[in-house]
């Protein structure tokens, strides 16, 4: 049975996504360690308005010293995330070593 968990965070100037400390230990995220999540939703907040996009991209990142997960260079373009934009990602339990 798959574990899983929708979170949402807003995008920082280096591209990462803070995800907090208890659901770092409840999926037993260490820092250096793949996680495997997914990228599906995207909000752009600019000029007063809002908009939002599905997405549906699978990713394995690993997590960072601060623990934030990186959105890949190509993703940010290919859908105009920037900073301050809100991405919603689904967490799976899944991990793997480096």
């Amino acid at each position: 049975m798959e574990i899983g968990l929708y979170v949402t965070g807003e995008v920082r100037s280096d591209g990462t996504v803070e995800i907090p400390q208890n659901i770092r230990e409840t999926f037993k995220m260490q820092e250096g360690k793949y996680v495997n999540y997914k990228l599906v939703r995207h909000a752009k907040i600019r000029k007063g308005g809002v908009k939002t996009r599905s997405i549906s991209r699978t990713i394995w990142e690993r997590l960072t010293p601060d623990g934030a997960l990186k959105i890949p260079e190509d993703q940010l373009e290919l859908y105009d995330i920037r900073e301050g934009d809100f991405v919603s990602i689904y967490l799976q339990e899944s991990t793997r070593e480096g």
